[in-house]
C-alpha cells in the first residue's frame, strides 16, 4: 500500500448497500446520499438503494440527482462506495464485472465480519471528509480470471473471482480426483472432496476455514487448498499467480465463484485460472492498517 496522498476529484460516484437494512442502516445510507449531494457529485445507485431512496427521501432535488446504475454507466464512475459487509461488495462486483475492477472502491462497514472495509458506519461521514480531502492511499488486490473450456477448446464461461474459486461435488459425497497443471507442468492429482483456489484477499475467507494459510494481500499468489484430502501429504500450497492453472476432474462437479455464481464442470471440461490484467483497487484512509484490522477481525491478542 502506497503512503503517497492522492488528490483526485470524485465527480461521478456509484453506491450500493446491504440487501436488508434496519432503520438505522437506512438512515446512514440516506445521510451518505445527502453528503454526496452537497458535494455536487453525480450519484449512481444500484437498484436496492434506489428503492430505499424512493420510500424515504422527500427532497425531489436529491432524488433527481440519483441515477440508476447500469453496466453501461460503470465506466463513467470515479469512485464506488459500498455500505455493508463483504457479501455486499461481492454481489455488486459480480453484477458489474469486469468493468467495475477499474473503479476505486471505498467501503463503509454496515455488515458484520467484514475484511473489505475497516471504516465503521458510525464514522462513515468523517471518513468521506478525509477521502474528499485526498487523505487516502491505494490498496491494489489481484483478481482471478476463470475460463471453463469444453473438449472442443471452446470457452463455455468466463468469470472473475475476488475471493476464491471452489470446485466441489454436487451429489453423493465421495472422493474425487482433480488434476492440476501449472503452465503445462504437472503439479499433482488431488484425491479430495474438492479444491479451493484462493486469492490473497480470499485467504481469510473459505480458504482459512478449510485450513489454508493467510496470505498478505500485496502478494501476487494463489493458494490451492484441498477439501478433506484423502492423504496427509496433500496440503495447501501457495503458488505464483503468474502461472496458468489448468484443472480437470474425473466426474461432474460444481464450480462456485465467491459464493455468488455457480457452473458445472464436466469430466471432459477444463478450468483455466489466470491473474486478471486489472486488479481491484481499494481506497484506504491514512490510519487504516491491514494487520491491525486482521488482529481485530480474528480476535488475536
Amino acid at each position: 500500500m502506497s503512503s503517497q496522498l492522492l488528490n483526485n476529484t470524485f465527480k461521478n460516484i456509484g453506491i450500493t448497500a446491504r440487501h436488508v437494512l434496519p432503520a438505522e442502516g437506512k438512515g446512514k445510507i440516506i445521510n451518505i446520499i445527502k453528503y454526496l449531494h452537497k458535494k455536487n457529485t453525480n450519484i449512481f445507485v444500484t437498484e436496492k438503494v434506489y428503492k430505499i431512496l424512493q420510500k424515504i427521501i422527500t427532497d425531489k432535488q436529491i432524488l433527481n440527482n440519483c441515477t440508476l446504475l447500469t453496466p453501461e454507466k460503470i465506466h463513467t464512475l470515479d469512485l464506488f462506495i459500498f455500505f455493508g459487509g463483504d457479501g455486499t461488495l461481492l454481489n455488486v462486483l459480480h453484477e458489474f464485472a469486469p468493468e467495475i475492477f477499474s473503479i476505486p472502491i471505498f467501503g463503509i462497514n454496515g455488515g458484520n465480519l467484514g475484511f473489505f472495509s475497516s471504516v465503521t458506519k458510525e464514522n462513515g461521514i468523517t471518513a468521506l471528509d478525509e477521502l474528499f480531502a485526498g487523505k487516502y492511499t491505494k490498496d491494489a488486490r489481484i483478481v482471478a480470471k476463470g475460463e471453463l473450456i469444453n473438449e472442443n477448446s471452446s470457452i463455455l464461461e468466463t468469470f472473475y473471482s475476488v475471493n476464491e474459486i471452489t470446485i466441489h461435488h454436487t451429489g453423493i459425497a465421495r472422493l474425487r480426483h482433480l488434476t492440476v497443471e501449472l503452465s503445462s507442468e504437472y503439479l499433482t492429482t488431488y484425491k479430495s472432496d474438492g479444491l479451493i483456489i484462493s486469492t490473497p484477499t480470499g485467504s481469510t475467507a473459505y480458504n482459512l476455514a478449510a485450513g489454508g494459510p493467510i496470505v498478505a494481500p500485496q502478494m501476487n499468489a494463489f493458494v490451492i487448498t484441498p477439501l478433506a484430502p484423502a492423504g496427509f501429504s496433500q496440503r495447501p500450497i501457495v503458488l505464483p499467480s503468474s502461472k496458468i492453472f489448468k484443472i480437470s476432474v474425473d466426474s461432474s462437479m460444481r464450480i462456485s465463484i465467491d459464493g455468488q455464481k455457480y457452473f458445472e464442470i464436466k469430466k471432459n471440461n477444463t478450468l483455466l485460472i489466470t491473474e486478471s490484467k486489472t486488479p481491484l483497487t481499494f481506497l484506504r484512509l491514512e490510519n487504516e492498517r491491514y494487520y491491525k484490522n486482521l488482529r481485530e477481525k480474528l480476535g488475536w491478542g
